[in-house]
């Protein structure tokens, strides 16, 4: 043979190996090698249940009063935190809400909702990963539940949803009180959920009730709704005259179950190929967009607008699963009710799935008396609401994300499905009473003592109980509805009534409502940083003692002056006395200036902490975390690029040795 020839064999067959490898790499999960997550820090760290987190916001006095002086703005100003004994120096904080922000600035109190941006300052900072924190305040919600249990329900049925867990805030070592620590939906929560390569993230809103634009109205579904949303007020007094005051003031107009409507593209309602005609849901997108981007979602939305293969525009599974969870929950300040908000929309390569977003007015909270026309009652009416029709102030037509999917036989079918499993595996295994039990016996303390709480302890306990009897109920008429017992249609109970669950004892609004109430909370005035003198002086140790003691034998902690620094991986200890919050006389002796009397420019008072590199990043050593990976964290992907590489350079090696012997 000639020296062309071999050479040529010998190339081609690098090329052939190359090319194999390459396709192991590429398309490795198909072929067995499986996809593992690698969970970012932050997953096991700040978002375990097992406890009540901790949270010191260390600013300067002028500046935190003048964020809440100046709520509606939502300006971010500079600060440091301590999470869980962990210092992060140099972040944002800001308020945050819309409604909700409304009610509290008309309020009495200071106790707004926050968001902490820990890469505002400084790109790539982040708190074990994560890049922002929400601090939901849990307003209109007299269990301190019902958001924290609905993003465990999402989570457990495998929901593209946010992380959270309980949080104890302090403000420079005084305490603010319990708020519930969520994920933001950003850039941590995409690779986390989405892995390295990820798509677009919208948050279609229409609504905005603390600032506010134009946007255009169906008025034919206002007209419709008109007579429902003023008649059912009439059973809520107080919602019906802030109602009927923030109508005057024009601050929004709805129909009942909600205050906006008539916003199609929010409803995801397919209209015509103009850009403009989707500006809430453009407007709103959080990663960067372009106009090929917006090309494809609006010949996705056409595709949905006929109900063809749907396959092909939806993960079927994830909405499914969502609408599923969603429909349990009630929470009809949403994608379901007639506001039409509280959903992010993800899409990939044309493909769209929902993500779930503010579940504080679930479990028929923003029902405004959705009872038919009295003949039972609003709980009642909630506890049985149809699995087959779950929206409200709306028809499923004007909701096509759910409604062609419950128009197809097939998709239906495994509607169905998913909801048995989920009720069969979630509350008749006994479940959802355990992690009930366990997140009110974990916050029964913190709620008892919340310098700002919106409601009082003997209502929380009287408002859990309720809530968890409602969800039992819940889940007793769905699984009545999916074996027919129970009409799974508005139709179908308007006819028949005979056999629904009878919740008529339950209070709703006892529980919660989107009717702002509770009679305590921060009053409107300067926060004062000062500690009273008995919790700073002698009687410290004793307070702690005692303190220390209550909650080890309400809760059950061994020890919560034990503090352990957090391994990457691993579990975190947090406690909830930390010896930190006694400390701020010591912060003011060392640099009183910086409390009373901020200069420009100057820095924000420091704060005691160990989070490696003391600034809120990594150690130089620490390798990374990066959402959804191949198996063993790249490691397949590895093995499979040097064997390439390797492969190559014997061939070459080979090839070059064969030229020297000819």
């Amino acid at each position: 043979m000639s020296k062309s020839n071999k050479t040529t064999i010998i190339s081609l067959g690098i090329v052939i190996a190359t090319f194999l490898l390459a396709l192991l790499f590429l398309k490795g999960e198909s072929l067995g090698i499986t996809k593992t997550d690698s969970e970012l820090p932050y997953v096991k760290s700040l978002f375990s249940t097992d406890s009540v987190h901790t949270l010191d916001i260390v600013i300067k006095e002028d500046d935190f009063n003048s964020m809440l002086s100046n709520a509606i703005d939502k300006e971010y100003v500079n600060c440091n935190v301590v999470i869980d004994n962990n210092n992060v120096n140099n972040v944002a904080i800001r308020t945050k809400g819309n409604s909700s922000l409304s009610s509290v600035s008309n309020s009495d109190s200071n106790r707004y909702s926050f968001k902490i941006e820990f890469d505002h300052y400084e790109d790539g900072k982040t708190y074990m990963g994560l890049d922002k924190l929400v601090l939901n305040n849990i307003i209109q919600d007299n269990t301190y539940l019902k958001d924290y249990l609905s993003y465990q329900m999402m989570n457990y049925f495998d929901v593209d949803s946010p992380l959270s867990s309980f949080i104890w805030i302090t403000v420079n070592g005084k305490d603010w009180g319990l708020y519930l620590a969520v994920e933001a939906i950003e850039d941590s929560f995409m690779s986390r959920t989405y892995g390295k390569d990820t798509g677009n993230l919208y948050k279609p809103d229409s609504m905005n009730m603390v600032g506010g634009r134009e946007v255009k109205f169906n008025e034919e579904d206002l007209e419709k709704n008109e007579e429902g949303i003023r008649g059912n007020l009439d059973n809520n007094p107080d919602l019906k005259s802030e109602f009927e005051n923030r109508l005057k003031e024009g601050d929004f107009i709805g129909p009942r179950g909600g205050m906006n409507r008539g916003a199609s593209d929010v409803a995801l309602l397919y209209s015509d190929d103009e850009f403009s005609s989707y500006a809430n849901i453009f407007e709103n997108a959080k990663t960067e967009i372009t106009d090929r981007d917006k090309s494809r979602l609006i010949a996705t939305l056409k595709q949905l607008s006929t109900g063809e293969n749907l396959e092909e525009i939806l993960d079927i599974d994830e909405v499914l699963r969502y609408f599923v969870v969603h429909n349990y929950l009630l929470n009809f300040d949403s994608y379901t009710g007639s506001m039409m908000h509280n959903y992010y929309l993800y899409e990939y390569d044309g493909r769209l799935s929902m993500i779930a977003w503010d579940y504080n007015l679930a479990f028929g909270a923003f029902s405004m008396g959705a009872g038919r026309d009295g003949d039972i009652s609003i709980s009642t009416a909630m506890v049985n609401y149809p699995i087959d029709s779950p929206v409200l102030g709306a028809t499923l037509e004007d909701r096509p994300m759910l409604g062609q999917l419950l128009s197809n036989e097939e998709y239906l079918k495994k509607y169905h499905e998913l909801f048995s499993q989920f009720i069969l595996n979630y509350f008749e295994s006994g479940i959802f009473e355990e992690e009930f039990d366990k997140a009110l016996k974990l916050i029964s303390p913190y709620v008892e003592k919340d310098p700002t709480a919106f409601v009082d302890y003997d209502d929380f306990i009287k408002a859990s109980s309720q809530l968890k009897e409602f969800s039992l109920l819940r889940g007793e008429s769905i699984q009545g509805q999916l074996s027919g017992e129970i009409p799974s249609t508005e139709e179908g109970q308007n006819m028949d009534s005979a056999n629904l669950i009878d919740a008529s004892h339950i209070n709703l609004t006892e529980m919660g409502s989107n009717n702002f109430g509770g009679n305590r909370g921060v009053q409107k005035e300067n926060f004062n940083f000062q500690i009273e003198e008995e919790t700073i002086e002698g009687d410290k140790n004793e307070n702690m003692e005692n303190e220390t003691a209550k909650l080890q034998k309400n809760v059950g902690f061994k020890n919560l002056n034990e503090v352990e620094n957090p391994e990457i991986n691993g579990e975190m200890q947090n406690n909830f006395l930390r010896e930190d919050k006694f400390k701020v006389e010591e912060f003011k002796e060392e640099g009183e200036a910086n409390l009373n009397e901020p200069e420009k420019g100057e820095e924000v008072p420091q704060a005691p902490g160990n989070f490696p590199g003391g600034d809120g990043t990594f150690p130089d050593d620490f390798q990374g975390f990066k959402g959804e990976v191949e198996s063993q964290d790249y490691s397949n992907e590895i093995f499979l690029l040097l064997g390439s590489v390797l492969i190559l350079i014997i061939g070459l090696i080979v090839a070059k040795k064969f030229k020297i012997h000819r």
